[in-house]
Order: structure tokens, then sequence, then C-alpha cells
């Protein structure tokens, strides 16, 4: 059963859509392996044998795991900001919903890294730095610091570098409203269309000027996949996802062997070097085409079954807590749990490295789930009184 008529009141309306939690499951999940398993567990696999090779090259290209949550929050935000248009004070209302959402769990994460943890761990050299910038990730300016003044976040002991991310979806949810609450849908999906490409343009003129942290990780250059997060929005407020659902096959399918052709070809040909431009675009329109899949999907389908799975949906409930929690967690779970004796025991390398990533995984589930319901949830419990 498609989603139409007022089934579709799931997906253009404001109602929770389950199936999402899935989805946003399936990000977290990519994230968490490309930290805890593959080469950034033991850098040994890469050398290993061919399906040690096979499986480090795998996991090492879930960081894509980012470009679903972009795509994610370019639909879910602009399905709320479209929901709103015309009701009573809709920037108030959307900004503090955003506030309890946001600031809780970054402020609070911010204060236990940098305040609660170097006392407890020492002030290396490298982490003295990062307390000497900090000001630029209380203010969502980390990725700025990075992809133009060269700063790491990546200390030591602490690991903050992921906060980049937080930083390009805040500076979205400032500029974004502006604009989707006010302009013509057809006009703002011209506007997107041209962040699409203006995007991609960006991260090339960075790359090309050999700054790579930029090319990742400012604001512009990830606008493609938050752009087409929202362009799918607009066309479930239009109700018109079934037109693009040819589309969105022929999006997963192509982008699924362009980015397997340009990681084969961009090792073997130096001159190739703008690709990786291309391949977050590939990504981006890979879960943008996932995404109408899942929407659009028959109740019984494959792609509702999968992500209505009760892990992905439990994975995407506390997606973001995991998200922020677990590099602060990294290196303490590296240094404390003995990968190599769970290597030795399994008799098998890849098996250790698998062992070590679910521990790490349950370990990191456990600090998220406490965070939400000893600290998140309270916060949103005010989210009533400004409804």
């Amino acid at each position: 059963m498609t989603i139409r008529g007022s089934e579709r009141g799931d997906v253009a309306a404001l109602g929770h859509v389950p199936v999402l939690d899935g989805v946003r499951g399936l990000a977290i999940l990519l994230v968490l392996l490309v930290h805890f398993a593959g080469s950034a567990a033991d850098p040994r696999l890469a050398g290993g044998s061919l399906v040690e090779r096979a499986f480090t090259r795998l996991i090492d290209t879930s960081g894509c795991g980012v470009d679903l949550f972009f795509v994610l929050s370019g639909f879910l935000i602009t399905r709320i900001l479209l929901h709103s248009r015309g009701g009573v004070q809709p920037f108030r209302r959307f900004y503090l919903r955003r506030v309890l959402r946001i600031f809780p769990l970054y402020y609070l994460a911010l204060f236990v890294a940098l305040e609660i943890v170097p006392y407890l761990a020492g002030r290396p050299p490298g982490v003295r730095e990062i307390l000497d910038r900090q000001g630029w990730l209380w203010l969502y300016g980390g990725n700025i610091a990075c992809g133009l003044l060269g700063y790491s976040w990546n200390q030591d002991w602490m690991r903050l570098d992921h906060f980049w991310s937080l930083a390009v979806e805040e500076h979205f949810y400032l500029v974004w409203p502006f604009l989707a609450l006010r302009l013509p849908l057809r006009h703002l999906a011209r506007l997107l269309w041209i962040l699409v490409f203006l995007a991609i343009a960006a991260r090339v003129a960075f790359l090309g000027a050999g700054m790579t942290d930029a090319s990742y990780q400012l604001t512009p250059c990830r606008l493609d996949a938050l752009s087409l997060g929202a362009l799918i929005a607009i066309a479930a407020a239009n109700d018109q996802l079934e037109r693009y659902v040819p589309a969105a096959r022929f999006a997963v399918g192509f982008s699924a062997l362009g980015t397997i052709a340009l990681g084969l070809m961009s090792h073997a040909h130096p001159w190739l070097w703008w690709t990786t431009a291309m391949v977050h675009a590939l990504f981006a329109a890979f879960f943008a085409g996932l995404l109408v899949l899942v929407l659009t999907g028959a109740s019984d389908g494959w792609q509702v079954r999968a992500f209505s799975h009760p892990g992905l949906r439990t994975l995407g409930t506390y997606s973001y807590g995991l998200y922020v929690w677990h590099e602060i967690l990294r290196p303490f779970l590296h240094a404390w749990i003995p990968i190599d004796l769970l290597a030795e025991l399994a008799r098998s390398r890849l098996l250790g490295v698998l062992v070590y990533a679910a521990i790490c995984i349950g370990l990191a589930f456990a600090v998220a789930y406490l965070s939400w319901h000893l600290w998140e949830k309270q916060f949103l419990k005010l989210k009533s009184r400004v409804a």
C-alpha cells in the first residue's frame, strides 16, 4: 500500500513516520561502523587477507552515513517548515523547538569533554591547544576553524572533530527557515537545485586549492544533500512523491555504480582528483532516492520492512546521543578494550574487530540511552509549551 490520500498525511503532514526512525538508525550505524570497525579499529586489517581488505574498504566508506543524515535532516526540517507556513509565529515556534532538541545535549557534551574530562584525564599539549580554541566549538564554528584555519579537534585523547556536521546542520537551521517559510514552492525548488550544483562546484574549487578539509566540512559544500532532502519534502507537500519513484530507482542504481567506478578509477588516474567532490554528490543522490522509495513503498515491501526493523528503529531513536557521545568515548574505549586479545581469542583479527565494534557500540548506546532519559527528554517535555 503506497502513501496516498489520507495516508499521505504521515508524510506531507507533521505526523510521526516510524519508518524514518529506521532510516536514521541506518545513518548512525554507518557512522559507528566507520569509527569502531575497519581501519579505524585496526589498521592492520588493510594489509591482511583478501576478505579483511575487502571488509576494510567497505567499512571505511561507511562514513557516508553523514550524507544520509544530511538528506534526512533536509527532508524533516523542510517538512516541519512547510507545515508551519501560515501558522502563528512560525519562526519563534521552530527555533524554540530546535533549541530544546539540540542545545541541551550539545552543550552538555562540550562541558563534559572540555571541562570535566580534562580535569580527570589531564591536559597534554594537544588537548591544551583545543581548550585554547574552544570558543569555535561553543559557537558552532568548528567546521569553519578546521576548514579555513586548519585547526584540529582531534588531539591526544580528545575527539571532537565529528561536531563539524552538527555545525553544518545548525547553519542550515539559521538560514533555511527564512526562505522555506516565505518563498513560493516553485521558487523554493529552483533555488534548491541551484544550491545542489553550487555545493558540488564549491567542493571542486576547494579541492583544487588543496583545501581538503574545507571541501568536506564547510556548510556551502554540503548543501547538495540537505537540498535534495528538502526537495523531497516539497514533492511530498505537493502530493507528487509517486511521480519521482522511477527517478529514485535510477538514482539509487546509478549512484551505486558511479561510486564504485570513481573509487576504482580515481586511484589509478591522479588527474581524477576532482571526483572526490562527485562521490559525495553520488552518496546524496543514492540516499535521496532511497528515501523516496521508503516513503512511497508498500507497507509489506522490502524497503518498509527493512527500515521498520526494531533494531534500526531503536538506534534511530537514540541516534543524536550516539553521534555526540561515541567519538568522545572512542579513545578511552580503544585504550580499555584489548582488541588484540579479542582477536587472539576469536582466532581471527576480523572477528576480533567485529567483537570489539559490538562492545563499543553497546557501551556507546548505554551512554546515549542514559543521556536521553536523564537529560534530553527533560527538555523535550517543554516542547508542548511552544507548540
